[in-house]
């Protein structure tokens, strides 16, 4: 959350940060002065992938396994984060950025530029069915995709836009840095 009050001034709003790496998803509420909440999940997209999705493009079933296990992960904090409506939710990750290569490269936008992107939520409910439904071949002819992200980008784009939905999000704005950046930032702080 560090990286994201240095790099997108958050200000006095509550925000919500999501870091979807390949083991956890971190989420995180807080404004410019503090951190709030913040909590771990096991909803990388690497191990969702390993654990739940065999098949490609991915089956029904799997795409339902997916999201059962997100809603599952994030029944106890739901409604809190709902209630609190935290705007900009900001997103991170290796995903999340191979995510805005693929919506800067459909929009003809610099593939490098994707800092501060926003993706609205259709745009983003979009990209995941299409992503959903795509076989490894077909997702590696996209413009702006890139093979070592090729395989999970489906699984990752599911776990995130049901996050979006269970928390009744507007979208994400995309951030280049994330939970690496934060904890690089702090120990130069306390130095």
């Amino acid at each position: 959350f560090a990286a994201f009050r240095r790099k997108l001034k958050i200000g006095s709003r509550l925000a919500l940060g999501l870091d979807l790496g390949g083991g956890s998803l971190e989420l995180i509420t807080g404004d410019q002065s503090e951190v709030r909440f913040e909590t771990t999940l096991p909803l990388g997209a690497a191990r969702v992938h390993a654990e739940l999705v065999r098949s490609d493009p991915m089956s029904r079933d799997e795409k339902r396994a997916v999201r059962t296990r997100v809603r599952e992960c994030l029944d106890e904090y739901r409604e809190a984060l709902v209630r609190w409506a935290p705007r900009p939710s900001i997103a991170t990750g290796g995903t999340m950025r191979a995510l805005a290569r693929l919506v800067a490269a459909e929009a003809g936008r610099d593939l490098t530029a994707i800092h501060g992107t926003v993706i609205p939520a259709e745009e983003f409910r979009e990209l995941t069915r299409k992503l959903v439904r795509s076989s490894q071949a077909e997702r590696l002819a996209m413009p702006g995709m890139r093979r070592q992200r090729a395989d999970l980008v489906p699984t990752g784009a599911l776990v995130l836009r049901t996050v979006m939905e269970e928390l009744e999000l507007p979208g994400f704005t995309v951030s280049d840095v994330g939970l690496r950046e934060g904890v690089i930032l702090e120990a130069l702080e306390l130095t």
